[in-house]
């Protein structure tokens, strides 16, 4: 083959190579199919299923943001705001704004250089509102919703960047509340000592687990 021949060749291959670069990638980011094993794909499904899972099922799991999530100093600012401590990053059943929900499913995922977007559609069925374990409310909220989380690739590792409000499930959030009134006992109201703001607090936690048994009465329009 003359020199002439084996540029011509080599130009050809490197633009096959370019072209099918362009093709699984794009220039939107590579669309992770299901079953795809490259890194990327893999390791920002396998976090964001441990993630979703976490928050889904609750109990002693409820603290993942702890090792799974970075804040931009932005979204930081504002969480100190509201929560001086900056302990929401682990959910608490009592005092956590969340959605409580039937379901969800993960969806389309596409990963982008050092950052991926994964699209999860959640069936809600009601809200948690309100940070005050004596004030907040549990609400109804019937409808279905797709909720984008961004990731980055940092460390070594993949992280959730700024993640929304929790979803967690209404079985996780009732078995998580009857826990705590059942550690308080059935004779809390009757002991004495206690004052008025324990004796509101028992209540409020009775009526809001009757409010979260009421959410399985929501019917998805």
């Amino acid at each position: 083959m003359t020199f002439a021949l084996r540029a011509v060749f080599s130009l050809m291959v490197m633009s096959m190579v370019v072209l099918h670069a362009f093709d699984v990638y794009g220039e939107n980011g590579r669309d992770c199919v299901t079953g795809d094993l490259s890194a990327d794909c893999a390791g920002v499904r396998k976090l964001i299923e441990e993630f979703c899972a976490a928050e889904f099922h609750g109990g002693e799991r409820w603290g993942i943001r702890q090792t799974t999530v970075k804040y931009t100093k932005r979204r930081e600012a504002e969480e100190r705001k509201l929560d001086p401590e900056f302990e929401g990053k682990v959910i608490s059943p009592r005092s956590t704004p969340v959605y409580i929900i039937e379901s969800y499913r993960i969806g389309r995922i596409v990963v982008k250089g050092d950052s991926a977007t994964v699209t999860v559609t959640y069936k809600n069925v009601g809200k948690a509102e309100g940070r005050n374990y004596l004030t907040r409310r549990i609400v109804s909220r019937c409808r279905t919703e797709e909720v984008d989380y961004s990731l980055v690739f940092q460390e070594q590792r993949w992280w959730i960047l700024d993640p929304p409000v929790a979803r967690v499930s209404a079985e996780a959030m009732q078995s998580n509340l009857e826990a705590i009134a059942g550690k308080m006992g059935k004779d809390w109201l009757d002991r004495s000592g206690l004052s008025d703001v324990q004796k509101e607090g028992y209540r409020k936690l009775q009526t809001d687990i009757e409010a979260i048994k009421r959410l399985n009465e929501c019917i998805d329009p």
